[in-house]
C-alpha cells in the first residue's frame, strides 16, 4: 500500500511539473494543457479529492467540446471521470446526465459487448442504484449482461462477475430475495474457484449474499447507501485520458 502511495506521489509531481512547463508556453485553453490537467484530475480522483478533480475536469470538458469534439474517446473518459467527481461532491443529477451521454456515445461507436461500453453501463447502473432508481439499475444491468453473453464472455469474465453481483444486489432491493440469493450464490462459487477463500471480492460477495438472506429491501436513503456498498463498483476508478495525436495539416 505504501509503495503504491509512493508511485502516486511521484506521478503527481511529474504531471504537475509538466503542467507548469505548459502553462509557461501555452495559452490557458490549450488542448494539450487541458489533457495534462485531465490526467492530474484522474490522480486526484484516486486520492478522493473530488472537489479538486471536478474543478479541473469541468474546464477540461469545455475545452475539448470546443476544440476537439472529434476526440470522442477522450471526451467520454473526461465525462465519466467528471461524473465520479460530481458524485463525490454530491451532484448525483449532474453525474447521471454525464453518464447517460457517455453510454449513448459508446453505444453509437462501440460493439455491444465492448469493455468500455460495459464499464460505462456498470457505472451508470451503480449510480441509479445509489440514488434509489432500482428499476432503472435492474434494466441496465440485465441489458449489459445479455450483451456480454451474446458476445461470448464466459462466466469467469471479470465484467460478467461484476454485473451479476450488482444484479443480485438490485434484485434484493427490488424484493426478489430468492432470485438475489441464487445469483449471488453462483457468483460466490465462481469467485472462490478463481481466487480462493481469502480474496476481497469473495468477502464482498459473501457479505452481499448474507444480506440477501436476511435483509428487507431498502426503504430509506440511509439503507439504500448501505446496500450500495455491496456493489462491486460503488467507487469506480477513473479512466485514462490518452495523449492526443497532432492534427493533420492537410
Amino acid at each position: 500500500m505504501l509503495r503504491g502511495l509512493g508511485h502516486l506521489e511521484r506521478a503527481h509531481e511529474v504531471i504537475e511539473r509538466s503542467i507548469g512547463i505548459l502553462e509557461r508556453t501555452r495559452p490557458d485553453d490549450d488542448v494539450e494543457l487541458a489533457t495534462a490537467r485531465g490526467t492530474l484530475a484522474s490522480l486526484l480522483l484516486v486520492r478522493q479529492d473530488y472537489a479538486g478533480a471536478r474543478a479541473l475536469l469541468e474546464q477540461v470538458q469545455l475545452i475539448y467540446e470546443r476544440d476537439r469534439p472529434e476526440a470522442a474517446g477522450n471526451l467520454d473518459s473526461i465525462r465519466r471521470n467528471l461524473a465520479i467527481a460530481r458524485t463525490g461532491t454530491g451532484d448525483h443529477a449532474g453525474a447521471r446526465a454525464l453518464l447517460e451521454r457517455v453510454v449513448a456515445s459508446r453505444e453509437r461507436t462501440l460493439e455491444p459487448g465492448h469493455r468500455e461500453l460495459v464499464a460505462a453501463r456498470i457505472h451508470l447502473a451503480s449510480l441509479l442504484f445509489l440514488t434509489g432508481d432500482h428499476e432503472g439499475a435492474l434494466e441496465l444491468q440485465r441489458s449489459a449482461l445479455d450483451d456480454l453473453v451474446a458476445a461470448g464472455r464466459p462466466p469467469e469474465d471479470l465484467q460478467v462477475l461484476i454485473i451479476r453481483q450488482n444484479l443480485g444486489v438490485s434484485l434484493q432491493e427490488a424484493g426478489d430475495l430468492a432470485g438475489a440469493a441464487a445469483m449471488l450464490e453462483d457468483v460466490l462459487a465462481t469467485r472462490i474457484h478463481l481466487f480462493g477463500d481469502d480474496h476481497p471480492q469473495v468477502a464482498l460477495t459473501t457479505s452481499a449474499l448474507w444480506r440477501s438472506r436476511r435483509a428487507r429491501p431498502a426503504r430509506s436513503r440511509a439503507r439504500n447507501r448501505r446496500a450500495s456498498r455491496m456493489l462491486c463498483t460503488s467507487r469506480p476508478g477513473p479512466e485514462r485520458i490518452r495523449p492526443l495525436r497532432a492534427r493533420s495539416s492537410s
